[in-house]
């Protein structure tokens, strides 16, 4: 039974604006990252690791899709078991940043504020993606993932 103000409105809980608002957030990040890997400028796994935790908490069934994605899958793979990238992944990353980098300051090359800002990000890129390590995830937020993907039955 829905629960009625005194003014006749409907009484939404609040943990169902919790969930709109999670799902709503996960929807648009992971639309940003799709976004971003086509973009030189745009960062791609940011927005798909905030994606993949907005939707743990909002959609399950959006979440395995997420993960198991041939295109979104690999990058939140390596985050969530935190395998860091390898020397290939960094490889074509940088050389994708690059060539778009470089086709982008061909359509501006006379405009030069646009192309220092160009350069600067190219190099800035190269360097955060030069310098990412593995990186160790905890253990409680790997089983949580693991029971989500339906790879364990006994996880937190």
């Amino acid at each position: 039974m829905r629960k009625v103000s005194d003014n006749g409105k409907v009484i939404v809980p609040q943990s169902a604006w919790k969930h709109i608002l999670y799902n709503s957030l996960g929807i648009v990040f992971l639309i940003i990252g799709i976004i971003g890997i086509v973009t030189p400028v745009l960062p791609t796994t940011v927005f798909f690791i905030l994606a993949s935790g907005f939707l743990l908490k909002s959609n399950p069934v959006l979440y395995r899709w997420l993960h198991r994605n041939r295109l979104t899958g690999a990058y939140l793979r390596v985050y969530t078991r935190g395998e860091g990238l390898s020397r290939k992944s960094k490889g074509w990353s940088i050389a994708t940043l690059w060539i778009t980098l470089l086709i982008s300051g061909w359509f501006v090359r006379n405009l030069w504020p646009v192309l220092t800002l160009l350069a600067a990000v190219g190099v800035g890129v190269t360097w955060h993606i030069a310098s990412i390590k593995p990186r160790e995830i905890s253990k409680e937020k790997l089983e949580r993932h693991l029971k989500m993907m339906g790879e364990i039955k006994d996880a937190v």
